[in-house]
């Protein structure tokens, strides 16, 4: 019997690397056929998107506090942190060394310390020095005061001043140095224990999930943070920034001299046993309505070639049917219902046919999809994901903006279907 058990697992273990090799060649024709994309264009598109930033950020810059010190920093999570919940901030200040050793925060008092230089004085009578210059604008302009110089009494120089080297402040390099200082904002809402980082109390995650939970708590400028925070990460991820040490990052980056970008298809790196995509993530491209990235992809074969892409709809709520063996589900499943347009439906409060219709158009009229219901269908997706990983309708509500009364009535759906 253990004899037979132990063939069986081979037999399984033999067909799943079979499939895996299968899969290893695919992945591989994939990754060196690549994608073709335009980089010309993005590379305008990233110009643009730059610009719209800088002006995203200059229109914030109102809701900084009037005697901020220093330069805030957008792309800062500690400063969007303070700004948003409270806390302290170090900067860095110049300060102003004082002839004394002491140091000011003003500068240019009449006690402050220069570098020293070499300077040409002339010597004067008393046994005093004056700079040359000074002393010939005076020969020059005499304002009734007598100043006089001493004067070789012989040799080849009879007659002329005598000068020297004299150690003088160089009026152009004042003594300074970088100081800490720290400024405290003082906050527009209260953030969750759970925000805060591990590694710097007093410091929250200012990340994109936290930003859409706030969006209810009516912060003046959060919406325009998002959206900021969005253009941010499409300009450095989608298309190309440059660092202070002048290395390019982002997708544009990565495309080759043919125009093509031969991303990455990982079998073995995550703990779901999915495929996941690097240099750059092409598995994760957003809509049209968050991006224009999507419009760089084209066909390699010019006007004469077409994109294409293949999906398996709804293959989490085929793998629920399996598990649940739920009669309902299988057969809405074999009739083709959309399940994300069914959700949809019960939080529109609209009939199953005319969401279809809205979310995928109808071919026998010839009626296009509606963009804005695409979207929204996009959104019951995400909603599905996460009922069907285990999320709690506060977490739903939290992550999707959707009030709790909208998730227990999808709750509901899902439960009963």
């Amino acid at each position: 019997l253990l004899f037979e058990i132990s063939q069986q697992g081979l037999k399984d273990q033999l067909r799943s690397i079979l499939l895996n090799m299968g899969a290893l060649l695919c992945t591989i024709e994939i990754e060196r056929n690549g994608m073709f994309v335009d980089k010309p264009r993005g590379l305008v598109l990233a110009q643009e998107l730059a610009a719209a930033i800088e002006q995203a950020q200059q229109s914030m810059l109102e809701y900084l506090p009037p005697e901020l010190p220093f330069a805030f920093k957008w792309t800062s999570p500690r400063h969007k942190s303070a700004l948003i919940f409270g806390g302290t901030v170090k900067y860095e200040r110049r300060e102003w060394q004082q002839q004394d050793g002491s140091f000011e925060l003003e500068e240019g008092l009449p006690t402050q310390a220069y570098a020293q230089k070499d300077e040409r004085h002339v010597l004067l009578a008393d046994g005093s020095t004056m700079a040359v210059s000074l002393w010939e604008h005076m020969q020059q302009h005499p304002d009734g005061s007598s100043v006089e110089a001493q004067r070789f009494a012989g040799g080849k120089n009879k007659g002329e001043v005598k000068t020297k080297l004299v150690k003088a402040n160089d009026r152009t390099k004042p003594k300074s140095r970088m100081g800490e200082d720290t400024f405290t904002f003082p906050g527009y809402t209260r953030p969750k224990k759970e925000w805060e980082w591990e590694s710097a109390p007093g410091v929250y995650s200012t990340g994109s999930e936290v930003i859409e939970e706030l969006a209810v708590r009516n912060v003046p400028f959060l919406k325009q943070l998002a959206h900021l925070q969005k253009m941010v990460k499409d300009l450095s991820t989608y298309f190309v920034t440059t660092d202070e040490d002048g290395n390019e990052k982002g997708m544009l980056s990565l495309v080759g001299e043919d125009g093509i970008i031969h991303h990455k298809i990982n079998h073995t790196s995550t703990v779901t046993g999915r495929f996941s995509s690097s240099d750059p993530n092409l598995q994760n491209i957003p809509k049209g309505n968050k991006s224009q990235v999507k419009t760089l992809f084209m066909s390699r074969f010019g006007a004469d070639g077409k994109v294409i892409q293949s999906d398996f709809s709804s293959l989490e709520i085929y793998i629920q049917a399996i598990l649940t063996q739920c009669k309902q589900l299988i057969a809405d499943l074999k009739a083709g219902v959309d399940m994300h347009c069914m959700r949809l439906s019960v939080k529109e409060g609209l009939l199953y046919e005319e969401v279809l219709r809205l979310c995928k158009g109808d071919k026998a009229t010839g009626t296009p999809p509606d963009k804005e219901w695409d979207y929204k269908r996009t959104g019951a997706k995400v909603f599905s994901f996460q009922r069907a990983y285990g999320a709690g309708v506060k977490h739903i509500a939290d992550s999707t903006g959707m009030p709790e009364y909208d998730d227990h009535s999808l709750v509901a759906f899902d439960e009963g279907a």
